[in-house]
């Protein structure tokens, strides 16, 4: 395994090559043993296609195509953090990425009743604030699970450099997540209660909670995105 080239290896697949040029390429070396380009050291899959496989899930999931994420997530798995591994209850990732998204179809079922999605809303937000780096986050700048989520990478350099053609650059450009700070999915997470206020009436518990909780996932970094929050 070449971890000599761990970060140009994850620049590559999760900035640089599309969704289905990545696929293409697994499926072309699934089952390969003799290939190993990489592998992520603080997850558990030793095999670097499981590795570059999670790598594609976590895009497709942030792209919101989550059918096709569910059954790229590795089945075994320990967080990137080594003590973090999920709880039982949680079942494996795409388990969760599956109750992610059943509470997101409810919560946008209009046959339902507000307070139902709401409820439904609130449930996905808190799965893609508590699991974000393991379900969407990027392998790459700006989450960098390929360390934890630790130690902040510089993207710039690579695509601005003088070997960068303007066909590297727009790739680039065209797959940043929405919205590109470290821990974007926080970012998702206070979007989906913010919804599911808007679904519930005025001086009501659960429209505080909503709203409350919303904010102080983005409040220290980002104040004046968490204002409108306790404004309301």
């Amino acid at each position: 395994v070449q971890f000599r080239f761990q970060e140009d290896s994850a620049y590559v697949a999760d900035r640089v090559l599309t969704k289905s040029e990545l696929n293409r390429f697994l499926v072309k070396y699934d089952g390969n043993p003799g290939y190993a380009p990489y592998a992520m050291p603080y997850s558990s899959p030793s095999d670097p296609v499981v590795s570059l496989r999670y790598t594609l899930a976590r895009r497709y999931a942030r792209d919101g195509d989550l059918s096709k994420a569910i059954s790229l997530y590795p089945t075994k798995f320990k967080g990137p953090y080594h003590h973090r591994e999920l709880r039982a209850q949680e079942g494996t990732l795409s388990a969760l990425i599956e109750r992610y998204t059943t509470q997101l179809k409810t919560g946008r079922n209009h046959s339902e009743s507000r307070e139902t999605r709401a409820t439904a809303l609130m449930e996905s937000a808190s799965i893609a604030r508590d699991y974000g780096l393991e379900l969407f986050g990027t392998e790459y700048t700006p989450d960098n699970f390929m360390y934890g989520g630790s130690f902040p990478i510089a993207l710039t350099p690579r695509a601005e450099s003088s070997m960068a053609t303007v066909n590297e650059r727009w790739r680039v450009s065209q797959h940043a997540p929405s919205i590109e700070r470290r821990y974007h999915y926080r970012w998702h997470a206070a979007d989906l209660m913010w919804e599911a206020a808007t679904l519930l009436p005025d001086n009501d518990p659960l429209t505080a909670r909503a709203l409350w909780q919303g904010g102080k996932w983005i409040a220290i970094s980002d104040p004046s995105g968490a204002d409108r929050f306790y404004k309301a």
